[in-house]
């Protein structure tokens, strides 16, 4: 998704919750309440959109490598923000 709609998405979900609802015209209030919602969708697809390209990346890799070791050794190396550092994990012997 477009940078520059999700600034507008952002610009208009903050103009609807710096708007009172008491001082507004109620069809201007409506209008700033639609521009908002479309806000949150836009920015609900563009988080969506995101976790599926994780999503299809890692089943790329889980595809392209059978051993784990080396599976995990290569998203470590191409996708470091992937995988959370295991600092407290086991040793193999």
């Amino acid at each position: 998704m477009n940078d520059s709609i999700l600034e507008k998405a952002n610009k208009a979900i903050e103009a609807f919750f710096d708007a009172n609802p008491k001082e507004c015209d109620p069809k201007e209030f409506g209008r700033i309440y639609q521009q908002a919602n479309i806000g949150m969708r836009a920015r609900h697809d563009a988080i969506v959109n995101a976790r599926i390209e994780i999503d299809q990346r890692l089943r790329a890799i889980g595809l392209a490598f059978n051993d784990p070791k080396t599976r995990e050794e290569y998203t470590r190396l191409t996708l470091p923000k992937m995988l959370p550092d295991l600092q407290s994990r086991p040793k193999e012997k």
